[in-house]
């Protein structure tokens, strides 16, 4: 039913897996065809624009979703596809919960979802599927409104990721490229980390290995990958340490 829907539609699914056999089936689909709408995880956007991808046409608009969506994954994806990007957050729970406007804000998609705030937390409910509706799902990302009204002319509410507000979020939004740490830890002690890069010079790993003994405790061990495994959904890990 998906496939023949697909085909009505003109619709290209490309399912992104844990290995370089989805860059090349999506690059050869770009250029053969020409899309009105590109739709993707900013991760797997990016790494296309990084392989020299080029779109057959331009489409109207790039959708990033799934993902956070970091200032120079943006930048690269413009500059690869020739269109602007537009972010789209939301979680397969729900559907779309807020999605970015040609003036670059996010408005809720107040017509089918209602946030609570509780405890530093955005629960999310909506009574579209009838069948099973969904009430006050925890987001894994807070959501909040933004008072004022849009440059657009949407008489939407302006929301904001409260998450893009955070250090961490700054210093990766100054950041020109892509990385991330897998640290195994007992799973009574583990610990997450995100927002904090080190940069350190090229094929000294002993230097690597006292940074992160400093951060982590003597006894931390250090593996070096140069390939990150993507999850079964086709998404990287985004981990935030936990608040007291």
């Amino acid at each position: 039913m998906l496939r023949a829907k697909d085909r009505a539609l003109g619709v290209h699914r490309v399912l992104v897996e844990d290995d370089e056999a989805w860059v090349t089936e999506a690059r050869e689909s770009l250029r053969r065809r020409a899309y009105g709408y590109v739709y993707g995880y900013p991760s797997a956007l990016y790494e296309l624009a990084l392989t020299g991808s080029r779109p057959h046409r331009p489409p109207r608009v790039v959708v990033t979703t799934g993902e956070p969506l970091f200032a120079f994954q943006r930048r690269a994806i413009e500059e690869a596809f020739g269109s602007r990007v537009a972010e789209e957050f939301g979680c397969t729970e729900l559907g779309t919960v807020a999605f970015q406007c040609p003036a670059g804000s996010l408005h809720l998609a107040a017509e089918q979802v209602w946030l609570e705030q509780v405890d530093r937390r955005t629960l999310a409910t909506s009574l579209l599927p009838r069948a099973v509706p969904v009430v006050r799902y925890r987001l894994d990302e807070p959501v909040a409104e933004e008072g004022g009204p849009c440059p657009c002319g949407l008489a939407l509410p302006r929301a904001v990721l409260l998450r893009r507000r955070a250090d961490a979020w700054q210093r990766f939004e100054e950041a020109a490229w892509q990385a991330a740490t897998r640290v195994g830890l007992p799973t009574r002690f583990t610990v997450d980390l995100h927002g904090q890069a080190v940069r350190v010079p090229a094929g000294t790993p002993a230097a690597q290995t006292r940074l992160l003994a400093t951060a982590l405790g003597p006894g931390a061990g250090v593996e070096q990958t140069d390939h990150l495994p993507r999850r079964a959904a086709g998404k990287f890990s985004y981990l935030e340490g936990a608040r007291e």
